[in-house]
Formats: structure tokens, sequence, C-alpha cells
């Protein structure tokens, strides 16, 4: 009869997403999560397969979440410029609590492996690419409804929000005051007007 498991998988996963997210995958050994997640290497090993498989489900599992609160508003039919804007005012509002201390999980995961050919690199890849496509559709969406120019190019316009949303990320985890990365995102809103 197979042994089950003594821990929850969850929370295992949440622990060690917590702990990747603030030390990264490089400075992040073994037994330090292990200690974090206070389940035993092997049976970690179990659940998760290696270290990297680890990471990438833990990646996975901020970009899920991420996706799911970011980036399905401006994914919407109806979205236009309310979900723009929206969404940089989450960005400011979670930066004012403290909660961007780290930065952007993906992001920083993006800088050391947005090269990668393997999974966690495609990953990073794909996250850019869909948010990159929800601040589209939402762009053509506001032009649509009138609520912005017919001047704004959504592909270019598109491709800078996630960019300066990527950049408020880094500033961000490397301590940028909250009034630093508010100026930012009205500047990034700026485009749209």
């Amino acid at each position: 009869m197979p042994r089950r498991r003594e821990f929850d998988e969850d929370e295992a996963l949440e622990k060690a997403m917590h702990l990747f997210w603030r030390k990264g995958y490089a400075d992040t050994s073994v037994r330090d999560l292990v200690a974090h997640t206070g389940v035993a290497h092997a049976g970690l090993y179990k659940a998760f397969g290696d270290k990297d498989h680890l990471f990438e489900a833990a990646v996975r599992k901020y970009a899920v979440e991420q996706q799911r609160a970011m980036y399905e508003p401006l994914e919407a039919e109806h979205a236009g410029r309310a979900e723009i804007e929206a969404f940089f005012n989450t960005v400011i509002a979670i930066v004012k609590k403290g909660g961007f201390e780290h930065g952007c999980f993906v992001a920083n995961t993006a800088v050391a492996f947005g090269s990668d050919p393997g999974p966690v690199g495609e990953m990073v890849r794909g996250n850019l690419r869909r948010q990159v496509a929800a601040f589209r559709n939402a762009l053509r969406g506001a032009k649509r409804r009138g609520e912005i120019g017919t001047h704004v190019d959504e592909k270019k316009v598109g491709a800078g929000l996630a960019t300066t949303f990527y950049g408020m990320s880094a500033i961000a985890r490397a301590g940028a005051t909250p009034t630093l990365i508010e100026q930012a995102a009205k500047s990034a809103l700026k485009q749209i007007e």
C-alpha cells in the first residue's frame, strides 16, 4: 500500500514560490527549500522532481495567479481604457503596501532565464507575449469606443505598456520609492491620452 504524503503539496509549492521569488533560482539551495517548506528533501523530490522542476512549478503557479488577476481584465471583450488604468493603479497600490519589494517573480525570472530554450524560458516569454496582447486588446477596445485617440498605435503602445510594467517591477525590487513607481505609471498612461 503506497504511503500518503504527509504534507500539503500546494502549501509547499506556495512556500517554495515565495522563497524563489525572494532569493532567485541561483541563490536558493535545496537545503533552503527544505528549511523554508518544512518538507524533507526526499518528499520535495518525490512530489516535484528536482530543484529545476520545483522552480518551474513555482514560476508557473505565480504566472497563472498573475495572469488571472492582472491580465484577464485586459483580455476581456469589454476591456478598454478603464482596465488599463486599473492595471497600473493596482501596481501602484501593491507597491505602496510593500507588496513588490521583490519585484515581479516572472519579470525576475525573465532576467535570469529569458533566453533559455527550456520550459522556464518559454514560460516567461509566453507571459510577456500574453501581457502585450492583453494591453493591445484593451487599447483596441478603447479606440473603438472613442476612449483614446485614433492616433494611438496599439501595437507599439501595448508593447510599451508591458515593458513599462516590467521596468516598474525591476526598479521596485531595487528599492524605488512608491512615488517613483507612481510617476512611471502616470508617464506610461500619458501615451493613451
